[in-house]
């Protein structure tokens, strides 16, 4: 017969769940036609192989699947030995077929049984494989389901699945409880063993009692882990309570309850003896009791009073060594810049600029740049200027500098808060251009003649009001000076 197409395929197996067909075997089509290059589609079909098995098709489609691998592993045995390509490509073709149909079938499984498959895999990742037996038998009935899936028995899958699923719900409660409270139950036990319910029975009771309680939680809240974790705890405590206190309670049968009370008294006098709690043999042993936890209490205020004044020693130590840091910090920032303001000082003659500080900032007022009357381009001859004006700048550490220009009083307001500004900038651009510092640190404004230092009435005191004001604000602490 032809090779079926996948939509025939699926949809043979739905009509025949429909129709309550049962049994019947996997039907394999004939295949036929050759392959172009043998040796590639043999590897090719073993990376699609692999990866049917990545995608579970041994699980959900596991006889079409086996055969599938069957015809690869023959065909690939055939193209070892030597055997006709024709050969060997009817094996790649007929396990491709097997293959599409074990990838048709998983579809099915998928679409039939969403909630089983779920239980699956949460029984997986909860570590259901260790409970071994357990396991394989619900893994078995899971396979009898896809198996029933790929002989058209649709109907038994449809009945049992259910079951199947309850089957691996209970498969990850078991395996959650197994390995949270796998340690309790082993201690219980091995108390068991050594006479437990004899020799301890109450405590026997409340270790079964608080390991109950840590299934029940786990039964209803098996999602919570943190929550978990705390039960479990619990119950691993007193399992391992309950063996202690038999074997000890083993240990002292048949002595003689003096020889009993003395070894007692032994370890609550070496307890009083470490803690300095003095020597009260001569008292019951609740009472060496009581005082025992009374010398605790007050170790332990003691201890929470010596930690608090600690911390507090601690928070006051940082504090003052902040404010010591902060201190030195400043007086290196001063100095730095006094330093640097003496440096600045050494390179202008007080003819030619005046270099003073105004608050943080330097300030060198050049007295002598010149420019041509009514212009604001630079002249040559204050480069030389200029260029100890660009030396200042770079004792500082990426300053903000700010051009400041004045003018006199002859020409009109707006003339003049144009003209001082021109010159403000062209003195920026050339501090720009010679890289001197950065377009984003530096800005240029006029202020005309509103800001006179001498009066306009003479020739002098005009010549004073013309200058530029370079004013440095150290962005941070003053650097060594550059050559």
């Amino acid at each position: 017969m032809k090779a079926f197409s996948g939509g025939m395929y699926v949809a043979a197996l739905l009509i025949a769940g429909l129709s309550g067909c049962v049994g019947g075997t996997v039907a394999v089509p004939e295949v036929g036609g050759r392959i172009a290059n043998p040796v590639a589609e043999v590897e090719n079909l073993a990376a699609d192989i692999e990866k049917g098995r990545i995608n579970q098709l041994d699980v959900f489609s596991p006889t079409l699947f086996a055969e599938a691998s069957r015809s690869f592993s023959q065909a690939r045995l055939a193209l070892q030995q030597g055997a006709p390509l024709a050969d060997v490509a009817q094996g790649v073709v007929k396990s491709r077929a097997q293959l599409r149909q074990a990838e048709e079938n998983a579809l099915i499984v998928r679409s039939m049984m969403p909630e089983t498959i779920k239980a699956r895999e949460q029984a997986r990742k909860a570590g259901a494989e260790t409970l071994k037996a357990d396991y394989q038998k619900v893994e078995g009935d899971f396979l009898e389901l896809t198996h029933a899936v790929e002989t058209s028995n649709l109907n038994k899958a449809q009945k049992r699945k259910a079951e199947v699923t309850r089957a691996f719900d209970e498969l990850e409660l078991a395996a959650i409880k197994d390995r949270y409270l796998k340690d309790s139950r082993d201690l219980i036990a091995t108390a068991e063993k050594e006479g437990a319910a004899k020799q301890a029975p109450a405590s026997y009771q409340e270790a079964r009692r608080q390991l109950e309680a840590a299934e029940t939680f786990i039964a209803g809240n098996r999602y919570q882990n943190d929550e978990i974790e705390g039960k479990a705890a619990g119950a691993e405590f007193y399992a391992n309570r309950l063996l202690q206190i038999t074997r000890q309670s083993k240990a002292y049968r048949g002595r003689a309850p003096e020889d009993i009370a003395l070894e007692m008294e032994r370890m609550l006098f070496r307890i009083s003896d470490e803690m300095g709690a003095g020597d009260l043999r001569n008292r019951s042993f609740e009472s060496q009791s009581e005082n025992l936890a009374a010398v605790a209490g007050q170790t332990r205020e003691r201890n929470i009073y010596l930690e608090k004044t600690l911390q507090e020693q601690s928070s006051t130590l940082e504090t003052l060594s902040r404010q010591e840091k902060s201190i030195r910090e400043q007086w290196q920032t001063e100095k730095r810049f006094n330093d640097a303001f003496a440096e600045i000082q050494k390179l202008f003659h007080p003819a030619e600029a005046e270099v003073s500080k105004q608050g943080a900032n330097l300030v060198i007022r050049l007295k002598t740049i010149q420019f041509p009357i009514g212009k604001s381009f630079l002249l040559p001859e204050n480069f030389e200027l200029l260029g100890r004006v660009q030396k200042s700048i770079g004792l500082f550490d990426n300053p903000i500098v700010t051009i400041e220009g004045h003018t006199d009083s002859t020409g009109t307001v707006q003339a003049n808060e144009k003209l001082s500004m021109d010159r403000a900038a062209a003195v920026e651009e050339y501090l720009i251009a010679n890289r001197t510092v950065a377009p984003d640190h530096i800005s240029s404004r006029g202020y005309g003649s509103s800001r006179p230092l001498a009066a306009n009435e003479t020739s002098q005191g005009r010549a004073i009001n013309r200058r530029i004001d370079v004013i440095i604000k150290p962005a941070s602490a003053p650097t060594s000076p550059r050559g």
